[in-house]
């Protein structure tokens, strides 16, 4: 993958995602010593980055592909986002959520017309019952992190932060969803010495740790009623092999971060 990667989401999303504000602090500037700039993507469609890399896959699909339908897999907001982007492209979406998911996001994923299919997630094989949907009903698996597109779309929120903020030094940036990969592609792109640090949760990181091991470190599930200040979706079973391999090569580990923080 390459920064002209991050280009083609840019034309594909353009219209369709939201191009949310940079906000500044002069506060917290004082506070820190230097100028810090935050991407609100939270204004974003279904409320995260999530809708970037779904939209960008299921838009980059075959017709004949996207008209089948797509499936995929998630604790929430990759399912909104997918969801989203199956209702825009006129195609219909399934997606695999947990069983103690929380009612508000149940509820927007059903608002939005995709099919729902729960799993325990401290007992089932998420991922089998995903490719054995997407068999029985010829569905294509859009994955919430570790594919192409999905992180060619995340890459676009950097992307426009440095279309605004051609002079930043570093991006700080939290890991998981193909966000931190994309931003290091977009990173480059714009200026190889740009520094890119991933963040994540000392109680969700197994990047940091994955990293310090040299290879994929696990971390088990949680119940969600475990998980505090809303933090559901940050500990999750996956494999992420094209993730890791490019955050090992441009993204350094961030200090942990704990989320009572």
């Amino acid at each position: 993958m390459t920064s002209h990667d991050v280009l083609y989401a840019v034309e594909r999303l353009r219209g369709m995602a939201v191009r949310t504000p940079l906000l500044t602090s002069a506060a917290f500037d004082d506070f820190v010593g230097r100028r810090v700039v935050v991407k609100a993507e939270n204004q974003q469609r279904t409320g995260s980055f999530k809708f970037r890399g779904a939209y960008n896959t299921v838009a980059a699909l075959s017709e004949r592909d996207r008209e089948a339908g797509v499936i995929g897999a998630s604790s929430g907001n990759h399912a909104q986002a997918l969801a989203l982007a199956a209702r825009l492209l006129n195609t219909k979406a399934t997606v695999v959520i947990p069983a103690d998911a929380p009612n508000a996001k149940v509820e927007a994923i059903q608002v939005l017309g995709a099919r729902i299919v729960t799993y325990d997630r401290l007992n089932d094989r998420r991922d089998t019952l995903v490719h054995q949907i997407a068999y029985r009903d010829q569905l294509t698996v859009v994955p919430s992190s570790d594919h192409r597109s999905v992180i060619a779309g995340a890459g676009t929120v950097a992307w426009e932060m440095l279309q605004e903020t051609p002079d930043l030094v570093a991006i700080l940036v939290p890991v998981g969803g193909g966000l931190a990969a994309g931003t290091a592609l977009a990173a480059q792109g714009h200026n190889p010495r740009l520094k890119v640090i991933g963040v994540e949760p000392a109680t969700a990181n197994d990047t940091h740790l994955s990293l310090r091991a040299g290879k994929r470190v696990p971390i088990p599930p949680l119940p969600f009623s475990w998980l505090r200040n809303g933090a559901s979706g940050l500990r999750v079973r996956h494999d992420f092999p094209l993730l890791l391999l490019m955050i090992r090569g441009v993204v350094s580990p961030g200090p942990e971060a704990s989320t009572d923080r």
